[in-house]
């Protein structure tokens, strides 16, 4: 095998290293597009908001977190970068949303009073205060306030409760008077628990507070899933093609990787093969090594008088045809004695 094949295939192979690695760095960090302004936010739960979360206004996003950290009172300091040509209203207010299904949080900026046209900006840099700032919803804390019913209820007899319905409807053996029975123990389980349901029932209702509070937030949320849903209904066809296109890129970079294994397993064989010539031969190479620090330092000793070079001859001589022609220095030089 030719070495230019060799060279060919790495070159191929460190070229579509270096653009996946492109891709992967411009994915990831998302920058702002153009020049950008800095504010800051102060947040009483800052909870899924990283460097790199999307600041929207209107759904649209407009910049990017810069970063998350603890400020005075224990409160959230969130700095992040608006592109210049959005200015937020000097009662602008910043609300933490959803920003998809998997839990990821983004920042929302909101006009301080809906309807008016700002007549006044926030200066760059300037910081809104945490009366103005609203975390998002904290959806741990809203179902673990169903935790006691859970825990009050006993589960082999919410089964055979389960399964003596679903006997009664099928006609298999079970009669009313069964179904009652199981229905009586449930009730009786749930009546002994009534502490816990009093729990459950003041837990729920710090829940439905909680869903009052935000229910700007749960009706955007829910458009924002039909939305999400249309479009990719919309889209189907264009997500399917994208997918084929996926798969025959699968196809390609695997033809296109058992092609190049033959070429660059000599190659990867050749390193490997230096690397342990290197290895066997460490010591004669650390020799060398120090061999040359002696040499570079009589070097720069002789060339320590300026820009020529301060050598001594102290036995050099040259014969031709019978002829002698001595180069030696004087005999009684301090350099040659």
């Amino acid at each position: 095998m030719s070495s230019r094949a060799v060279v060919l295939g790495f070159g191929v192979f460190a070229t579509l290293s270096l653009v996946c690695t492109v891709v992967m760095v411009s994915t990831l960090v998302n920058p702002v597009a153009g020049p950008s302004t800095t504010y800051r936010a102060v947040l009483s739960d800052a909870t899924g908001l990283v460097a790199g979360s999307d600041v929207r206004i209107a759904g649209i996003r407009v910049g990017r977190v810069g970063g998350v950290e603890l400020g005075e009172n224990n409160d959230a300091v969130v700095s992040f970068d608006v592109e210049a040509e959005h200015r937020i209203p000097s009662d602008g207010r910043v609300v933490v949303r959803y920003a998809d299904m998997l839990g990821s949080r983004a920042l929302t900026l909101e006009p301080g009073d809906a309807g008016t046209t700002p007549t006044s900006f926030l200066a760059p840099g300037a910081t809104i205060p945490l009366e103005r700032t609203t975390p998002a919803l904290d959806l741990t804390g809203v179902l673990g306030g169903f935790r006691p019913l859970f825990d009050a209820l006993d589960p082999e007899q919410t089964n055979e409760l389960a399964t003596s319905l679903v006997q009664v409807f099928q006609g298999e053996g079970a009669t009313v008077e069964s179904v009652l029975r199981r229905t009586i123990e449930v009730a009786s389980t749930l009546a002994a628990k009534d502490q816990v349901i009093d729990r459950m029932l003041v837990d729920l209702g710090g829940v439905l507070d909680e869903f009052a509070r935000n229910r700007p937030d749960f009706a955007q949320m829910i458009t924002s899933l039909d939305e999400f849903v249309n479009g990719l209904a919309q889209d189907r066809d264009d997500i399917g093609a994208a997918l084929d296109s996926a798969g025959g890129l699968a196809a390609e970079l695997a033809g296109l990787t058992d092609r190049l294994e033959p070429v660059l397993a000599p190659a990867v064989e050749s390193v490997s093969a230096a690397s342990r010539t290197l290895v066997d031969n460490r010591e004669p190479i650390a020799q060398g090594v120090s061999a040359f620090d002696e040499l570079f330092a009589a070097l720069g000793a002789a060339a320590s008088y300026g820009s020529w070079v301060n050598v001594y001859i102290c036995n050099l001589s040259f014969d031709l045809v019978g002829h002698s022609l001595s180069l030696e220095g004087p005999e009684r030089s301090a350099v040659c004695r």
